[in-house]
């Protein structure tokens, strides 16, 4: 009976994964392997936690509620739940339980744990770390002259992504765009 399951929810997926949540069109390969993947990951959990569903519609809301527990105790980040919910919200629509997967915060007491930030906590600009970009390009310069000879030099502070980018790779890893690779917009 340890694969009945596995056959049973492959063909859920198989029926219905190609259809998207909530509009009527085909989702992305990529879309249905993540979502299968993540259901069988949850069903295979649910059995580690010493939930044996044979059948996998038979989903309740104890079981997603010790679902949400494991991941919290195991200190997923709330993308990362809020997505498996996702998942598991799509999968009792197609087995005809709609409403049986909540909202994530009314899974736990801390609304913090699974509640996503879209914000930067703090500002990891150079200038608040009290790192002086001239005296980056100084220090850069000085480090290795052939580099100013080859083409790549740093006149002033770069202006376009790219050349930030250039400036902390070569900063950071030291090593040599002139024949390793440079980015180009």
């Amino acid at each position: 009976m340890e694969h009945h399951w596995k056959a049973m929810l492959a063909d859920v997926l198989r029926a219905h994964n190609h259809r998207h949540g909530r509009r009527d069109k085909i989702v992305s390969n990529l879309t249905m392997q993540q979502r299968g993947d993540r259901l069988f990951d949850c069903f295979e959990q649910l059995r580690e936690l010493g939930y044996r569903l044979d059948d996998p519609t038979h989903i309740g809301e104890r079981h997603v509620q010790a679902l949400v527990d494991h991941w919290v105790a195991r200190q997923q980040s709330a993308a990362t739940i809020q997505t498996k919910l996702s998942h598991l919200r799509v999968f009792a629509t197609w087995i005809a339980k709609p409403g049986l997967v909540k909202r994530a915060v009314d899974y736990v007491p801390d609304a913090d744990a699974v509640t996503r930030l879209y914000a930067a906590r703090c500002d990891a600009s150079w200038t608040t770390k009290h790192i002086d970009p001239e005296s980056v390009i100084v220090q850069l310069r000085q480090r290795d002259p052939q580099r100013n000879a080859a083409g790549l030099r740093f006149r002033q502070l770069p202006e376009t992504f790219f050349e930030r980018l250039q400036l902390i790779v070569a900063a950071v890893n030291l090593i040599d765009l002139s024949e390793n690779f440079l980015l180009q917009p």
